[in-house]
C-alpha cells in the first residue's frame, strides 16, 4: 500500500476554517465585545500617514444610506428578535421588543426617510445603554471600518432635512459617503 499524502496546515488555513465557522454562527454581540466584527481594512497603503491618526467606527447600512457611529453608542448587536406592535405609534416604529429583559422600541430608519432602495432589515443594532435603549434596524451585517481625517468632507453632504440636524460628520472613501448621526438624538425625536 502507498503511503497517504499529508498536506501541511498553515496559520492562513486555520484562521480561513475559523472565519467560515464564525461566519455561520448566529450573530450576537453584547456590550462593548465586538471581536466577532470583520475589520475592514479600509486604508490603503499607499494612504497611510505614520502620523495620520485612524479613526475607527462601526459601519452599517439603512437601504442605501452607509452610517457610522462609535463603539460606545451601541449596546448590542443581534439577529431581529419577535416584534410585538404597539397601537398609536408612527409607522416608523415597529413596535417593541425585549432586549435583554429589557423593553424597548424598535425603529425603521428606512421607513422614517421614505427610502426609495428599502430593503427588508436583517439585524438589529441597540443604540443606547440600560434603560435608555432603542434598536434600529439595519441591512446586512455590521463592520469595523477605519478613516483618516482627510476623508473628512468639508462641506455638506446631500442628506435629507430629516436628517441635517442630526449629522455630526460625514467622510468619504472611494465614492461612498459614510454618515456620523447623533442617534440619541434622532432616535428621541423620532419616538416622540
Amino acid at each position: 500500500m502507498g503511503e497517504g499524502r499529508q498536506k501541511s496546515v498553515t496559520e492562513d488555513d486555520i484562521s480561513n476554517t475559523a472565519d467560515a465557522v464564525l461566519e455561520s454562527l448566529p450573530i450576537v454581540a453584547v456590550a462593548r465585545d465586538f471581536s466577532w466584527l470583520n475589520k475592514q481594512e479600509y486604508l490603503d497603503s499607499d494612504e497611510t500617514d505614520k502620523n495620520a491618526s485612524e479613526i475607527e467606527y462601526i459601519g452599517f447600512q439603512v437601504a442605501d444610506l452607509h452610517l457610522i457611529c462609535s463603539f460606545d453608542s451601541i449596546s448590542e448587536i443581534s439577529d431581529i428578535p419577535d416584534i410585538y406592535r404597539v397601537p398609536h405609534l408612527p409607522p416608523w416604529v415597529r413596535g417593541a421588543a425585549s432586549l435583554r429583559g429589557e423593553v424597548a422600541p424598535i425603529i425603521d430608519l428606512a421607513l422614517y426617510l421614505n427610502l426609495s432602495q428599502r430593503t427588508e432589515a436583517s439585524m438589529l443594532m441597540v443604540m443606547g445603554h440600560n434603560d435608555e435603549r432603542a434598536g434600529l434596524l439595519v441591512n446586512g451585517r455590521p463592520d469595523i471600518y477605519y478613516f483618516l481625517e482627510q476623508h473628512q468632507l468639508t462641506t455638506e453632504p446631500p442628506v435629507s432635512q430629516e436628517l441635517l440636524p442630526h449629522l455630526k460628520t460625514a467622510y468619504q472613501r472611494d465614492g461612498v459617503i459614510w454618515l456620523e448621526l447623533d442617534m440619541t438624538a434622532l432616535i428621541d425625536k423620532m419616538i416622540e
